[in-house]
């Protein structure tokens, strides 16, 4: 300063604020001198400046952004200066090339692209944006002094590249190929890197670097690394390897001052010695003070040693190793400083025995290959010694240190269910000493080859592994160096396999043999010769399956035989002779061909054990030369179903169980698919035959007859065994019919000659002249008093329950034994039944003395049911056309014959009796008809016969409603289907008026209305209303709507109201006394004037928009003159709005609780808050914050209720639609679809239909219950719920059971309106069209109206209406649950496909899980076998197709599958992520819908078991499960026809044919087709990918804390592990040693004062430093290292918690941030910030979390709980200080905020 030199301040921090003064030019002058005051410490100096000074400081930018005071930096001229600034063009120029060659090195491939995006610094290690210029200005500088040259350019460029690669990471190195670098400067580079610049080690890049000429005495080396720094030990390696034996190595952390520092160099310099090394360490960390250390070391030291003395021919080598963290974006150290120094990165400094060094020769091999033992595709690697190449790789990768270091792991994996943990440890010891064994080993590792090849075999690129996990950031930051990451993902894919052979080879302790003393060696031979032979090892593996099932020796035996008969039945039928030696293939493929069979068996031995003891003795068992092991168990079965006691019903129940569980199992066995190959043989058949037939008469007849009467028992109990007897005797049995009218007599009279007669009937017959019976001709006494006898009728009555018993069984025989096979029964049976049909009676009461007629009766061998009127019944043509055509059509000719030749019917009756025949036809060939339109038209347009036409626009009618098929006919395209005299009559205007709901007394009111309109006199309005004042208001809104609101729509002005019109109208109403309010006056006046806003009339209308305005019309006249009560609340939503949508429910929230400003409701816009803490009007408090459910209407996009999602649904009002009508009158019709759909009704019959419920809504019954719990606003959810729930059980529900005849009732009305009575699309509908239609047959009872008509057909649809009709809830449970849930239901069936899917996913994916990535699409391409590929594609469709129809109800499932998933389909397009089975992401698809099927089946057999009550001991395994198993049914092939056969159809005479559905059949057949031995499937076996992260370490600790006493790390030691755990890596390495460890003292215990490092080296043979740990640190220890663990992810910019619930990471706010701050500051916290760790990782990281730790909840009263329940202490500062306002949704960013907080402090 005095001197007048420019002084230049570089790290000197410190003095910079004390030279103020000087830099504020505050000068004192003194003989024209300037003086200025320089503060140091306490000291204060005067000094003069000279005229010439000048101050100049540099730093790093980001330096002085961040740590320079705001003053300081305003004081200073700041000039940014980096090297590029003093470069030329030309070399600027190189180093624009040489940043483009960086960005390319770097950067992958577009196909290649990672999650995550490489930089710069990343690859290159100390790289910064100066690095580039830096580089090309140390080699120009280098070149030119060595060269002499200028133009040196691309030279310079190349030996910059090079320079940069040495500073490279080797994992950056190996993804070259993935980049757009060409092909052979990548593998130039790799040469380079690993062959020239040896990174392999630390020893050889000295070794090598100490070789090259250097013509200084000092080389300084800056070395980079992310592997342990070295130890003492490593020195001597390196003195070993190098042969420098003066080395030294030094901590600068160990210094506390830099002349400490500088004296340990000049006594390392004045060492006599030919060469040195100094090895100078630090572990960098990212603050400044590392930098600044390690750049006053570099500069200290590098200096002092400049300036020493050389000694002749001694170098100095100078190596400065830093060890960095692999942080995301690099760190902020930096490096290539120039100069006298060289940058270098070792990735490792220790050189392995375990891994090759240069992980170059690992590229192109698999893992497999490893294990190879024959290496014949490696014989051109480069071996210059001619040995076998299993040593160079073995060479490169110590495979049996790693099988020993993975052998813990494994061992952890596997649960014995009777091990209480000693077998596990025992087998670590045992496995480990076996692995000496040099020929266990070499047949584990053969073993593991072919386990590895067959995986490889399957994956995506095997021979890639080394360049994928180069590319895996996260699992590069856990392992440190690449070799380390290398090392570690081969142990990940080996474990598994390994343990897999384990669980195998180890079963019953087999690996106790080989260590045996007393064991034989040829044993043990022996059994390493089974070990390394497949199809041995799979043998046994197949029958140990097997054997797991067996309890008893006699059914070994009968399995052994079965499984013999397998193959030799299979070698049979393939020609190929069974040699001694058993086939494993031809065992596997006669176990899939008779599966079912052998299943089938097993379920029969289940069911009665007792059958395997007769069947163990029969020779044609134990030896046959077929399967036919089934038959026979079933035909044994048959034998012991042989009644013996059938005496009480408790012995017949007990029966009919057995019969009805093995019912099944033995119709499998009796059908003709499992008998057509046995037919030479006995068969069941006949004799189950016999026990069913008899099952049915036990069941309809025996049970329960001592209830009907006593004297029956001992009749049907002597006759049980012979059925036909008991049919003559209750037949003789039946007392005497009417004599007269041949039917049961109606109020019995028994005269004195006791011949029964109906009382009306005999008071006919006696008449004068005519006193006797009709009978007997007995006298019978003039003065007789026809009486009606009670008793007579109580034995009528009793006849009648008998009959009726009689009948059941009968007919149950006839459709379930008769009808049963897949042929008809014979010609006799089938007349004889069809003479049950009808009866041939003589009737007494006739103007002849005796005439005969023929009477028609229900299917009966009874003939006392017979008809009073004649009915045609079509029961047995539904049993004949169960087969084919051709085979019944004779006996269908014959009964229509039998049917018109009795004349019993009128010949205006014919019709309906073709119509009858015509319905069962239909029913039959209805889902094999498919026509096309062109040959619609053809047949309409050549056959002459409109007929046709007449049927296909009913049938369009029906579906869309009168108003589609008139827009039809105005469609040139569809004229055809028009006939012509329909196009020449004139177009009708008029619509079908919906409001005829309402009768009469509206039809008045509208015609009064529609004539003062048409002669303008409005005052006889009023004289024509009758009907009540409320009513009368009603009607005539709606009658203004109709009569002229609907004349604005027509399309010509001219029919539009007349002004005066309309003025007249609006007079009457104004004057009007019936429209009493003001609201009423206000809406007829808008519908007079057709002012109704968005829903006013006009011409471009379209239909569907005409009939929602009718409802809205209808429905605001219903909320206007409606009843109060359960309308109110949509009176207030209907008309008053703003009462529903008040601005109380929304929140906002105030730091002190009172309000200091205003401002506006985000919701609403309404004033909220307050000034001077005074509120506005309306705003306060709340008091609760329970129920934040909003009002309103969430509706969404109309098309997506197709499907509905309610995670998904867009709120109406947030946001805001842009047309509320449009948006509301698209719902509407989405209702109307709906409501369709779910009533089974057409487009018309669906507007009457909702229509109907409206003005059943006009005046609710009196006599209905209004719940309670819901106020006219409807304010609480609970409250909606109410409301809803009330609708529906007094309006909606009641009158839906009375819709059908409602429906015919207003239907007629609306037919026989004059207004619309001569529209011909009307008459055509409804009407006779042979009245009207020349071009129709008029003369024919086939072509008739009756005939050509649509009827409804069975269906699900409608069998579900009938069974809501009939109260089919209680009446029908087991129906009515079964069609509720049909429509997922049938895709049960499909359970087996998906769970073999998952399973081989599962086995495919077990050890690779990272593998599981790309498309559906993709891993289907990926298939190279086609018959693999389509094995794939159907199961991958059937779980696509099944996701897409399931997965609105997988919502609220209870496996909680992300919300993302839910809201759309699956594809091919979709990731295969969703395919495979997991606890967790994406994998929980697979999992929930696999479980949901089996809660689908397992609901459906509950329900059937409680209507049986048979009990549900019938279980099976997930793993057991196969199709004979499921619910499985085809809708179309098995469901339909069972649906249609019981939908019967009849005939009586003058009546239309009616159709009626057999509930308690269909309910019946339901259960014995489809639900009747099915059993239970339990979980276990469910396929799922686990991975060791899913462990359930809550479970692990109780089990621990039950075994071992548990203690808190003590501070020290914690600080210990801490300091000593500085990478991830590190922390990683421990964390995985104790977790196997922990899985191990979980089974078992141990003492609780054993030295954990004991513990891992004694027990489980293995090594880790945990300083003074005992086993009562274990979880402490557990807890401590994942919270490290958490931290160093956080500090490399990872997120520790991605997998928690989003709900619990919720941003803190300022305030809270300021609370927790002062907390913190008084506070450590360690032990709570490790339970909140803890918890978080054990509690919230289910998905389902949410449902249990509320995100509302306050974190610290849920933490304090957590703790009580594990008894530990909650510290007093976290009582007294910690924020009671944070809440639980808060906690990640809480310990986030606090962990940075302490790295900070």
């Amino acid at each position: 300063m005095e001197t007048g030199q420019a002084v230049v301040l570089l790290n000197l921090q410190n003095l910079y604020e004390s030279l103020y003064d000087a830099l504020n030019q505050y000068y004192v002058f003194l003989g024209g001198l300037k003086y200025v005051d320089l503060g140091l410490g306490t000291h204060r100096v005067k000094c003069r400046v000279h005229k010439d000074f000048r101050l100049i400081v540099i730093e790093e930018k980001e330096v002085v952004y961040k740590q320079f005071p705001i003053p300081l930096i305003n004081r200073l001229e700041k000039h940014y200066i980096d090297i590029n600034s003093v470069l030329n063009s030309n070399e600027k120029e190189i180093v624009k090339c040489l940043q483009n060659w960086v960005q390319h090195f770097v950067s992958p491939k577009s196909q290649h692209c990672s999650s995550h995006k490489y930089l710069p610094p990343d690859v290159f290690i100390g790289y910064h944006s100066d690095t580039c210029s830096s580089v090309v200005l140390q080699v120009i500088d280098k070149l030119r002094d060595e060269t002499g040259h200028s133009d040196i350019q691309d030279q310079v460029l190349e030996e910059a590249k090079i320079v940069l690669l040495n500073c490279a990471t080797p994992d950056s190195v190996v993804r070259l190929e993935y980049t757009d670098l060409p092909d052979v400067e990548s593998e130039r580079l790799l040469n380079t890197y690993f062959k020239v610049q040896r990174h392999h080690s630390l020893a050889e890049f000295i070794g090598s670097h100490i070789q090259q000429g250097h013509w200084n005495h000092y080389i300084f080396t800056e070395v980079t690394t992310f592997s342990r720094l070295l130890t003492a030990v490593d020195v001597v390696q390196l003195q070993s390897h190098t042969g420098i034996h003066n080395m030294n190595l030094l901590s600068l952390r160990q210094f506390e001052t830099e002349f400490s520092f500088l004296k340990k160099i000049r006594q390392f310099l004045g060492t006599p010695s030919a060469n040195k090394i100094l090895l100078l360490q630090i572990d960098f960390s990212e603050d400044s003070g590392s930098a600044n250390i390690l750049a006053s070391a570099r500069y200290s030291c590098m200096n002092e040693i400049i300036r020493s003395k050389p000694i002749s021919a001694c170098k100095v080598f100078v190596y400065f190793i830093t060890k960095l963290q692999r942080i995301e974006g690099g760190t902020s150290y930096t490096g290539f400083q120039g100069g006298h120094w060289t940058s270098v990165h070792i990735d490792d400094l220790r050189s392995s025995q375990d891994i090759v060094s240069d992980v170059q020769n690992l590229r192109n091999i698999s893992i497999c290959d490893l294990f190879k033992e024959n290496k014949s595709q490696y014989e051109e690697m480069e071996v210059q010694d001619p040995i076998d190449v299993f040593q160079v790789l073995e060479s490169m990768f110590d495979t049996t240190v790693l099988l020993r270091s993975c052998v813990q792991n494994a061992v952890s994996m596997l649960r014995d269910p009777e091990d209480g943990g000693t077998l596990s440890t025992r087998r670590v010891e045992i496995l480990l000493r076996l692995m000496d064994n040099i020929s266990f080993m070499e047949t584990l590792k053969k073993r593991l080859h072919l386990l590895l090849k067959t995986r490889e075999d399957n994956a995506d690129m095997p021979l890639n592994w080394v360049t994928r996990e180069a590319s895996n950031i996260e699992a590069l930051q856990e392992g440190g160096t690449f070799k380390h990451a290398l090392w570690r993902r081969v142990q990940t894919v080996v474990t598994p396999f390994l343990a897999h052979l384990i669980s195998f080879i180890d079963r019953n302790c087999n690996l106790d043999l080989l260590l045996d003393s007393d064991c034989k060696d040829e044993v043990k031979d022996m059994w390493l010769l089974i070990f390394g032979e497949k199809a041995i090892q799979n043998l046994l593996n197949y029958l140990l399956h097997y054997t797991n099932y067996i309890k008893e020796s006699c059914l070994l035996q009968l399995l052994c035989a079965a499984l013999a008969s397998c193959v030799n039945e299979l070698c049979t039928r393939r020609g190929i002779s069974v040699e001694n030696k058993l086939s494993l293939p031809l065992v596997h493929s006669a176990y899939h061909e008779f599966r079912k069979g052998l299943q089938n068996f097993s379920r029969m031995m289940s069911i009665l054990p007792q059958v395997a003891l007769s069947l163990q003795g029969n020779p044609h068992v134990m030896g046959p030369a077929e399967m036919i092991l089934d038959v026979y168990g079933a035909l044994a079965c048959v034998e012991q179903l042989e009644p013996q006691d059938l005496n009480g019903d408790f012995q017949r129940q007990s029966w009919l169980k057995q019969v009805k569980r093995l019912q099944v199992p033995i119709e499998l066995v009796c059908s003709e698919r499992s008998l057509k190959h046995y037919t030479y043989r006995v068969c069941p058949s006949t004799a189950w035959r016999r026990i069913f037939t008899l099952s049915l008469f036990v069941e309809h007849i025996l049970l329960g007859i001592e209830r009907e009467d006593e004297r029956l028992t001992p009749l049907v109990m002597e006759h049980t065994r012979n059925i036909g007897r008991v049919r003559k005797c209750v037949c003789v049995y039946g007392l005497q019919s009417c004599a007269i009218c041949r039917t049961e007599p109606q109020d019995p009279v028994e005269l004195p000659c006791n011949h029964i007669f109906c009382q009306s009937c005999i008071k006919r017959w006696l008449i004068p002249g005519q006193m006797y019976c009709a009978m007997c001709t007995q006298p019978v006494p003039d003065d007789f008093q026809l009486n009606v006898s009670e008793d007579v009728r109580t034995c009528f009555k009793l006849n009648a329950q008998f009959r009726q018993r009689c009948n059941a069984f009968f007919v149950e025989v006839v459709s379930t034994v008769c009808f049963k096979d897949n042929s008809p029964p014979s010609r006799g049976v089938i007349l004889h039944l069809l003479s049950f049909l009808m009866v041939e009676t003589f009737c007494l009461l006739s103007s002849l003395p005796v005439h005969s007629r023929i009477l028609t009766k229900a299917l009966s061998p009874f003939d006392e049911c017979v008809d009073r009127n004649p009915i045609v019944r079509s029961m047995v043509l539904k049993l004949l056309l169960k087969y084919s055509f051709d085979d019944v059509k004779d006996y269908l000719e014959h009964h229509l014959t039998d049917v018109l030749r009795s004349k019993i019917l009128d010949d205006s009756d014919k019709s309906e009796l073709y119509t009858l025949y015509i319905n069962c036809f239909e029913v039959r060939t209805a889902k094999h008809q498919t026509e096309f339109l062109d040959t619609v038209m053809e047949l309409c347009g050549k056959s002459g016969n409109d007929w046709y036409r007449v049927y296909l626009i009913r049938k369009i009618c029906s579906l869309h409603g009168v108003e589609f098929v008139r827009s039809m006919q105005k469609e040139v395209s569809f004229r055809w289907l028009f006939p012509q005299e329909i196009l020449q009559q004139e177009e009708v205007v008029g619509q079908v008026d919906q409001y005829l709901v309402y009768g009469e007394e509206y039809k008045t009111v509208r015609e009064a209305i529609a004539k003062a309109v048409f002669e303008g006199r409005v005052q006889s309005i009023d004289a024509k209303c009758t009907c009540s004042p409320r009513r009368r208001s009603f009607y005539i809104l709606l009658a203004l709507f109709q009569e002229v609101t609907t004349l604005f729509r027509a399309s010509n002005p001219v029919f539009h109201p007349k002004p005066e019109q309309c003025r007249a109208l609006e007079v009457f109403v104004r004057g009007s006394q019936h429209l009493s309010t003001s609201e009423m006056k206000a809406f007829a006046e808008a519908l007079v004037n057709n002012t109704l806003g968005s829903l006013s009339v006009h011409m471009r209308h379209s239909n569907m928009e005409h009939t929602l305005t009718e409802l809205a019309v209808h429905l605001k006249a219903v909320l206007l003159c409606g009843s109060d009560g359960l309308l109110h609340p949509l009176t207030q939503l209907g008309l008053s709005p703003s009462t529903m949508q008040a601005c109380a429910g929304h929140c906002c929230f105030l730091q002190c609780g009172q309000p200091t400003q205003l401002g506006r409701c985000l919701e609403c816009g309404a004033t909220v808050g307050g000034q001077n803490h005074l509120a506005v009007h309306g705003f306060r408090r709340t008091q609760q914050m329970g129920d934040r459910t909003q009002r309103g209407h969430i509706l969404g996009d109309p098309q997506r209720r197709d499907n509905p999602e309610p995670q998904s649904i867009a709120h109406i009002i947030r946001p805001p639609v842009q047309d509320p009508c449009g948006f509301l009158m698209q719902h509407l019709a989405k209702d109307l679809e709906q409501l369709s759909r779910a009533v089974g009704k057409g487009a018309d019959e669906t507007v009457t239909a909702a229509h109907l419920l409206l003005s059943w809504a006009l005046e609710p019954p009196q006599s209905a219950q209004w719940t309670a719990g819901y106020d006219n606003t409807l304010s609480t959810k609970e409250a909606r719920n109410a409301w809803e729930v009330a609708m529906a059980q007094n309006i909606i529900t009641p009158k839906l059971k009375k819709l059908e005849r409602k429906l015919q009732k207003v239907g007629a009305r609306m037919r026989d309106d004059s207004r619309v009575s001569s529209d011909p699309i009307l008459k055509l509908m409804y009407g006779d069209p042979r009245l009207f239609l020349s071009s129709v047959t008029q003369s024919s009872v086939v072509h008739s109206s009756a005939v050509w008509s649509c009827r409804e057909g069975g269906s699900l649809l409608s069998l579900m209406h009938v069974v809501e009709q009939n109260d089919g809830k209680d009446n029908f449970p087991l129906l009515w649950r079964f069609l509720q849930k049909e429509p997922e239901l049938r895709l049960v069936r499909f359970l087996p496909d998906i769970l073999a899917l998952q399973r081989n996913l599962v086995k495919k994916f077990q050890n690779l899980p990272d593998l599981i990535s790309g498309t559906i699409r993709d891993f289907l391409d990926k298939q190279n076998s086609a018959s693999l590929k389509s094995w794939y594609l159907k199961r991958i469709q059937i779980f696509l197709n099944s996701w897409n129809q399931l997965r609105t109800s997988l919502v609220n499932f209870e496996v909680k599958v992300p919300d993302d998933y839910c809201s759309i389909d699956l594809d091919e397009g979709s990731e295969l992520q969703v395919l495979v089975p997991r606890r967790q992401g994406a994998g929980l698809c697979a999992t929930a819908l696999l479980s949901y099927l089996i809660s689908l089946h397992n609901q459906l057999v509950s329900t059937a078991e409680e209507h049986t009550g048979e009990d549900c001991s019938y279980k099976v395994s997930l793993a057991e499960v196969s199709e004979l198993h499921v619910i499985g049914y085809e809708v179309e092939r098995d469901l339909l026809p069972l649906v249609v056969a019981n939908c019967q159809y009849s005939v009586e005479r003058g009546r239309e044919t009616l159709s009626e559905y057999d509930l308690p059949k269909i309910q019946q057949q339901v259960l014995g087709r489809l639900l009747r031995g099915k059993p239970q499937i339990t979980l276990a076996g469910i396929p799922t990918l686990v991975s060791r992260q899913d462990r359930n370490y809550e479970n692990i600790f109780k089990d621990i804390r039950e075994k071992v006493t548990q203690e808190p790390l003590m501070p020290l030691i914690s600080s210990g592990l801490v300091t000593e755990l500085q990478g991830l890596s590190d922390v990683c390495e421990a964390l995985g040693a104790i977790e196997v460890a922990l899985g191990f003292l979980a089974m078992t215990g141990g003492d609780e004062h054993m030295p954990l490092e004991d513990y891992l080296e004694r027990r489980l043979w293995s090594t880790l430093a945990l300083g003074r740990c005992c086993l009562n640190h274990c979880v402490a220890l557990w807890q401590l290292l994942t919270s490290l663990k958490s931290e160093h992810m956080l500090r490399l910019k990872r997120d520790p918690f991605s997998g928690i619930p989003a709900e619990y990471q919720q941003a803190l706010g300022d305030d809270a941030k300021q609370l927790l701050s002062g907390f913190l500051s008084q506070s450590r916290a360690d032990a709570w910030l490790l339970e909140m760790h803890e918890f978080l990782l054990l509690c919230l990281k289910s998905q389902q979390a949410t449902d249990t730790f509320r995100p509302d909840w306050s974190l610290k009263d849920t933490l304090v709980s957590y703790m009580e329940r594990k008894n530990l202490d909650i510290p007093l500062d976290v009582e007294a200080a910690f924020p009671d306002q944070i809440q639980l949704s808060q906690l990640v960013e809480t310990w986030k905020f606090t962990i940075t907080h302490k790295q900070q402090r």
